[in-house]
């Protein structure tokens, strides 16, 4: 498995995390506990949301490494009139 399916396993773990807090605080609502609900949605979502971007700056510096690692690196340009 490469890195490209773990990633999008991530996401959708964190994205089924994220609409299953959604669904468990609207049966809460339906339940009558509207407060515990906005308590937990409160603190689920925006750690998803935070977590959810994080994978896509992970994806981003990975790319950065794996075109870093391809490269050569080049000669060192001398100034005029040194040997």
């Amino acid at each position: 498995m490469n890195r490209i399916h773990l990633r999008a396993y991530e996401l959708a773990a964190l994205w089924a995390i994220a609409i299953g807090a959604l669904i468990l605080g609207g049966y809460m609502v339906y339940l009558g506990r509207a407060g515990e609900a906005f308590g937990s949605l409160l603190g689920i979502i925006p750690l998803c949301i935070n977590r959810i971007g994080n994978a896509g700056q992970a994806q981003a510096m990975q790319s950065m490494v794996d075109h870093l690692a391809r490269s050569t690196p080049s000669d060192p340009v001398k100034p005029e009139g040194t040997d």
